[in-house]
Formats: structure tokens, C-alpha cells, sequence
């Protein structure tokens, strides 16, 4: 029943917004539909609409309102040429370059946090602390930081078009403030594809290695970097060697399998405060 009231709320709004006699109002709906096949277009448009309805023109004042929808429906128009594109990302663990990499595709229209996110799961990030990402000497923070002294820049609120990347474009993502596993991103590639690419549509590519050692960092670099002082230090701390994934393999299959599950598990530890840090 709510289903199909909100399918009626929708058309009604909808067809009230394509009776309009603004010209330019008609000209930006007649040139999303031409981008869009037909059994595609309510799809596409259907959450546009509703957030115009419920979260813009509400606050607009009367007389602003059709500049208000012109503006909104030419920004949305700007937005669905990525609609179609993916970035191929070069990632790897700064100072473990040979070690620890991984080419990851992701949707043109992600949200920042989306990015982060998927970059943590194929690293085996557990979510357990907060992280920054950097692009051209801004940084932005995850939604659990917070800060009294600055204000702060939030994953969350940026979504990836506003960045324009291209090949070459280059960032930096923190994750752990203590330990600072610091990935570096760049973008090999930017693709075109004939149909409209969504969030299930990420995907790992290639890679080496296991991932991070969480909370493991020093050990991490030890161990690749000069294998004997690691096994002092496990000797002269009684560490166990088998407790760290050093046998643990790069498996492109499980990675893949993952990623979602693990972007909705860390939404609800960033975004929904299911931990506390």
C-alpha cells in the first residue's frame, strides 16, 4: 500500500513538473529523456524528483521557485555524464609499494565516503578507526571525526564528480591516526560504458597482498622490509608469528564477494555511530 502510494505521490509531482509552461523547464526534462532509454528514465529520475519536491522547493520562496528548478535540473544534467563513467584506481600501502596494491574500478558517481570505503575493504581495514583522504591539499575526514578547533570537511557530504578526476588525478587516504596507513590513489584510467553504472558495480581488479596488518604497522614494515629484526622483535616481545596474516594470500574472488557487505558494515560504524572512538 505505502508502495503504491509513493508511486502515486511521485507521478503526481512529476507530471505537474512536465506540465509546466517554462520553456527552459521542458527543454532541460525533453534532454534528460533523450539521454535515457525510456524503461530507464522514471528510474533515473524518480529519486531527483523526490528530492526536489521534499527537500528543495519546500524552502524556496514562491517566485524563485522555476529558477530554483531550472538550476537544480541543469546541475542533475551535469551529473548523469558520469552516470556512465568509471575511474580505474592504482592503489597501493605507501612504503609497501611492491608488497601491497590493488587496481580497484569504481562507479564515477560514488560518494567520497563510497571511495574510502571500498579502498578500506580490499585492504582489510576492520573499521575500528577514523580515517582522511586528501585531494589537492584538502583533506577530508570521516563522519566520526570531529574536531573543536576546525572546521571539518566530511567524506560524506562530497560526492566524486565535484572533483572532475582524470587520468592522473592523485590522492592520499589516512586510515589510523596512530598507526597512519597512508594509501596512495591515482587514476589510471577513465572509462566509458553504453549503460548506467551503480554502487554494485565496483569491482577489484588486481592486487598483491594480503592488506594491512591492523594495529600492526611497525610489524608490517618489519616484516618486508627486514624479515630478521622481525623475528627478534617477535622473540624479544613473545609475539606469536602465526597471529599476523603472513601466510594469508591475495584472493581477487573473496575480495570481490566482500566489498559490499563490508561498505555497508563500515556506514553503519562511521555514519551511524555504531562504535565509538
Amino acid at each position: 500500500m505505502y508502495k503504491q502510494y509513493y508511486q502515486d505521490y511521485f507521478t503526481k509531482c512529476f507530471q505537474e513538473l512536465k506540465a509546466t509552461e517554462n520553456v527552459q523547464i521542458k527543454k532541460l526534462f525533453k534532454t534528460i529523456r533523450k539521454d535515457f532509454k525510456d524503461d530507464d528514465f522514471d528510474c533515473v529520475i524518480q529519486p531527483f524528483v523526490s528530492v526536489l519536491i521534499n527537500d528543495i522547493i519546500p524552502y524556496v520562496e514562491k517566485e524563485d521557485i522555476e529558477d530554483t528548478i531550472i538550476g537544480e535540473l541543469d546541475e542533475f544534467i551535469k551529473a548523469t555524464k558520469y552516470m556512465r563513467k568509471a575511474y580505474v584506481l592504482d592503489i597501493h600501502l605507501i612504503g609497501q609499494k611492491q608488497n601491497c596494491w590493488r587496481t580497484l574500478q569504481i562507479p564515477a558517481t560514488l560518494v567520497l565516503s563510497e571511495l574510502c570505503y571500498a579502498i578500506m575493504s580490499v585492504f582489510c581495514c576492520d573499521g575500528g578507526h577514523l580515517f582522511s583522504i586528501e585531494y589537492k591539499k584538502k583533506e577530508y575526514y570521516c563522519d566520526a571525526y570531529s574536531s573543536d578547533f576546525q572546521d571539518v570537511e566530511y567524506v560524506s557530504d562530497e560526492i566524486i564528480p565535484c572533483f572532475n578526476l582524470r587520468k592522473g588525478s592523485h590522492m592520499i587516504m589516512t586510515y589510523d591516526f596512530g598507526d597512519n596507513f597512508m594509501f596512495d590513489i591515482r587514476v589510471k584510467e577513465v572509462k566509458d560504458f553504453h549503460y548506467r553504472l551503480s554502487y554494485n558495480d565496483i569491482q577489484l581488479l588486481d592486487g598483491k597482498g594480503y592488506g594491512i596488518w591492523e594495529d600492526d604497522h611497525y610489524l608490517m614494515e618489519l616484516y618486508h622490509n627486514d624479515p630478521k629484526r622481525f623475528k627478534d622483535v617477535c622473540e624479544e616481545n613473545g609475539y606469536d608469528e602465526e597471529y599476523f596474516p603472513i601466510d594469508e594470500e591475495f584472493d581477487l574472488a573473496l575480495y570481490n564477494e566482500e566489498i559490499i557487505n563490508d561498505m555497508n558494515r563500515y556506514i553503519n560504524i562511521y555514519e551511524r555511530n555504531d562504535i565509538q572512538f
